[in-house]
Formats: structure tokens, C-alpha cells, sequence
């Protein structure tokens, strides 16, 4: 039986092999990831995958950048103009962004026409 050690790193090599294939940024993935390892050895590589797009999405929006992919221009009821995921409504009664505004931290804005 393999010890919880070797159980963790073979999850991070997992994720690793994952993100280097869909060209994310493995490091950036990997200190954001710290600390689940655990949690990663029950989901299937595209749930893995779409953990690390969304570690990576968190911590752009935490630092008030537009997260990669984020290209559609919505409207949120409480923020207002927002960035959102392509596919997304274009009105909202919330938004990831409504977590920035609630702390005061910056929300990028796209361009509205007056």
C-alpha cells in the first residue's frame, strides 16, 4: 500500500502532466494547488483540468485582472458592467466579480457605449 506521501505526489505529477498538455502556467497551477492533493485522486483528468482553469481564474479576479478567456461583457445587477466567461448571459443577478466588490478589490471593466 502506498503511503499518503507518494499518493500526494503522484496527484501532482497528474496535474503536471495535465496543465503542461493544455498549455497552463504548471507552476502558477502548482502553488495555488497546495495542499489539495488529496482531494484530486477521486475527480477525472477533465474535472482536474477545469480545478486548475478555475485556481487560475480565483487568483486573476483576486488581483483584479480579466481571467484568460473571460472576453464577454455582461452586466451584473450589484457590479455592473463585468467581464465574463464567453457563453455567459449578458445580464446577471450576481457575478464572481460581486466577491471583488464586496472586498474592495478591483474589477477590471470592459468599454460601454453611452
Amino acid at each position: 500500500m502506498s503511503s499518503p506521501a507518494a499518493l500526494e505526489e503522484a496527484q501532482r505529477l497528474r496535474l503536471i502532466r495535465l496543465v503542461q498538455a493544455a498549455e497552463l502556467p504548471a507552476r502558477d497551477v502548482l502553488r495555488l494547488a497546495r495542499g489539495d492533493w488529496h482531494y484530486l485522486a477521486s475527480l477525472s483528468d477533465a474535472t482536474c483540468l477545469a480545478y486548475a482553469r478555475a485556481l487560475l481564474a480565483t487568483a486573476d479576479r483576486r488581483d483584479g485582472y480579466q481571467p484568460a478567456g473571460w472576453g464577454q461583457a455582461a452586466t451584473c445587477a450589484h457590479c455592473g458592467p463585468v467581464w465574463l466567461w464567453h457563453g455567459a448571459p449578458g445580464h446577471v443577478l450576481g457575478c464572481p466579480w460581486c466577491f471583488n466588490r464586496a472586498a474592495g478589490l478591483p474589477i477590471p471593466r470592459p468599454r460601454v457605449q453611452p
